[in-house]
């Protein structure tokens, strides 16, 4: 991972989840609790936030893609 990808065990399965290797997403978290909004889950003092904006491909681009 590196300089390609932030990885982070995932609590629930153990698996590695790959974020962007951009540091400037990246921000030190203040102590406290931070629930998630997907699950309901609290983390306890994390080390960093980072919030990414996930934007599916476009239908042309997809069709393209399959062509």
């Amino acid at each position: 991972m590196g300089e390609e990808a932030v990885g982070v065990r995932r609590v629930d399965n153990g698996e590695i989840f790959t974020l962007p290797p951009d540091p400037r997403a990246y921000v030190p978290a203040p102590p406290g609790e931070y629930r998630l909004k997907a699950t309901g889950e609290v983390v306890v003092d994390p080390d960093f936030t980072c919030t990414f904006d996930v934007v599916p491909p476009t239908s042309s681009r997809t069709s393209a893609a399959e062509s």
